[in-house]
């Protein structure tokens, strides 16, 4: 079942659209390794922000071939409404990112295709989606031990994880970037 399937069944397509000044509209037009959405607005200016509250699964690691697809299912070439939360000079800026009307944070973890990040738990919502799809054993939750991103980065820095298992020889990088 694809993402927005998932959604409308779960009842979470029609989300609040509450939009402020401060919210950054533009289209999406590029999906990055980790969870990395690039939008660009009508002037022409870009941005390019992570999802806060989330991790998705790090490239190789079990499920990050889905989850990368699942967000491109879910925002490429749609209209984003990007509020962003922290600013960071080193990295994408983190924001809550909705895109056709869809809370994207909170929608890739209620699909199985994120973890909620142990960093930010300030969003709730984000912690109980990730049970909802722990019990309903939707995406990555299907396997029999998923490893966190966390622990992925860390087993991988240690040399104990092995050989990565959904890494095909092409994939989708930095779409259309």
């Amino acid at each position: 079942m694809s993402v927005g399937g998932l959604l409308m069944m779960l009842g979470l397509i029609a989300l609040p659209n509450t939009s402020s000044a401060a919210d950054w509209v533009g289209r999406v037009v590029g999906i990055a390794d980790g969870g990395v959405v690039v939008a660009r607005n009508e002037a022409g200016a870009m941005l390019r922000v992570r999802l806060a509250g989330v991790e998705l699964p790090e490239p190789g690691q079990p499920f990050s071939n889905a989850a990368e697809l699942a967000l491109v299912d879910l925002c490429y070439q749609k209209q984003a409404r990007i509020r962003v939360e922290k600013k960071s000079a080193a990295a994408p800026r983190v924001a809550q990112v909705h895109c056709a009307g869809v809370n994207v944070n909170l929608a890739m973890v209620l699909a199985g295709m994120a973890w909620a990040s142990r960093t930010a738990q300030h969003d709730t919502r984000i912690a109980q989606a990730e049970v909802l799809a722990r019990q309903g054993r939707y995406g990555l939750w299907q396997a029999p031990a998923p490893m966190s991103p966390w622990e992925w980065r860390r087993c991988r820095k240690r040399g104990q994880c092995g050989t990565p298992s959904d890494a095909p020889a092409t994939r989708l990088g930095s779409l259309a970037m």
